[in-house]
This record gives C-alpha cells, structure tokens and sequence, in this order.
C-alpha cells in the first residue's frame, strides 16, 4: 500500500558559529616595471713595451695570439719608412709577447751609417740584426760594393757591437791619399772597427811605402782615425820606419782664455 498526503515539518533551527564579513579592497595598484640588465663590453687593448720598443694592438690576445701589432721603435733609432704590423705575435699565458719577438726588415740609421736588416729578433737586451747591408759614405772612395754584415747586436743604449763583416776578397778603402786593404771589420760602439789591414801610404813617401794598421776606426761621417805600426817609407834620399802614426784629425786647439794663461789665436 502506497502512503499518500503531505507531510509539514515544524520547529525552530538554531544556527552557532562565526560569521566572516569580507570587505572589499579599494584603491589604486601601482606596478613599477624594472629594465632587464644589459651586459657591458669593455674594449679590449693590447699595449707592450720591450727594450724600448712599443707593441700596441686594438684587440686582445686570443688563443695564444695576438693580430695586427703596431710597433714603435725607440726615440733615439732612427727607422727610414714605416715598419708593417705583426701578424699572429704569440703571447704567454700571462698575455706577454713571447721572446725573441721576430720583427720586419727595416731600414735605419746606426751609428751614423744607414742601414738594411733583416732576420731581426728583439729580446730584452735589445735587437740582433741577423744580416746587414751596408755601403760606405762617399768620402771613402774605392768601394762601390756594399758589405754584409751578420748578428750585429744592438742593445738598449742602441750602440751597435759584435756583427762580423763578410767580403770575398780584401777590402779596399781610399782616405787622404793612402790606401788602406781591410781584411776583417766588425761593430763597435759608434764606429766600424778595424783589427787587420795593410796601408800602402802616399807616392810621396816613396812608391814602396807601406805599413799595417793599428786600432783604426771608420765614423758615419766618412772620417777615418787610429795609428799605424811598422812604416816603412822613403822621402828623396832618406828612409825610415815608424810606428805609432795618428791617422785622421787633430782636436782642434781651444781658444778659451784660463786663468794665467792668454788666450790662443788662430
């Protein structure tokens, strides 16, 4: 049997608890955008020097190498032209140049005389010039050849030294009437030095005369100094024998009044 009706329910509902009122937030929201940080490139620059020369380029080594270097030479050498740049110059770990630094055939002036080099290194002591041309100034005449020279060093006072001079046959050199036969020469400082030569002196000392050559040194200048040894010349009747014979010129007097002594006149 299928109840049927409406069936009411009565009575009181009592809620308890806590009641949450939510109040809504009022105003306005400010938001401040923030750039993102751009990474910073420093140029890089390569700048050395080494004995007096400078080593500069417009980029950093890399990889062991350092491209296009500009060298300087010191102030006081004296480069005819303009040298070409380094390519691929090694560095160390520590971004130095590795030494010897292999630099480009050059012209110069060195002691007065002007200069081809080439097969130069640098290290700290300066430059060696692996192979050297050189002509003679044109006051010394009988020698239209140039000489050739090999490992002439040059250090950081930039006085030349050592290089030995190479020559097929004896040198001849014409000064002041004499004749001068050269069989080895090499660098000093400011000067060619001479260590064994022969001299056969002026007819006016008879057409035999001669002597062998102590100390001689030939200048940028074409000046020629030193002393002879063991002359022997004859002049009308009379010969003789010498040793000791300056070659070149005298200083010249000095004219300046001392204290006591009146002055010279020329």
């Amino acid at each position: 049997m299928t109840p049927t009706g409406t069936l009411t329910a009565t009575g009181t509902v009592t809620a308890t608890g806590t009641t949450t009122t939510t109040t809504p937030l009022t105003g306005t929201a400010t938001t401040t955008a923030t750039d993102t940080p751009t990474a910073q490139t420093t140029p890089c620059a390569f700048d050395e020097t080494v004995a007096g020369w400078e080593f500069s380029a417009s980029s950093c080594p890399q990889d062991g190498v350092v491209d296009d270097v500009a060298e300087a030479p010191p102030a006081g050498l004296q480069i005819q032209g303009t040298l070409s740049h380094l390519v691929g110059a090694e560095v160390d770990r520590l971004g130095h140049l590795l030494l010897p630094i292999q630099l480009p055939a050059m012209s110069l002036t060195v002691a007065g005389f002007s200069i081809y080099a080439s097969a130069i290194t640098l290290d700290r002591g300066g430059l060696t010039l692996g192979l050297v041309t050189l002509r003679l100034p044109d006051g010394l005449g009988g020698m239209c050849a140039p000489l050739y020279f090999t490992d002439v060093h040059i250090g950081t006072d930039l006085k030349p030294s050592q290089g030995t001079a190479h020559f097929s046959r004896p040198l001849t050199i014409a000064f002041a009437g004499a004749t001068f036969i050269i069989k080895a020469l090499h660098w000093a400082p400011d000067e060619l030095r001479v260590d064994d030569a022969t001299v056969s002196l002026p007819d006016v000392f008879g057409a035999s005369a001669a002597a062998t050559v102590r100390s001689l040194s030939i200048k940028g200048d074409g000046s020629l100094s030193g002393s002879l040894s063991a002359a022997a010349f004859q002049v009308g009747d009379l010969s003789a024998t010498a040793d000791g014979i300056v070659v070149g010129g005298c200083p010249r007097p000095d004219h300046r009044a001392r204290p006591g002594v009146p002055p010279l006149r020329a």
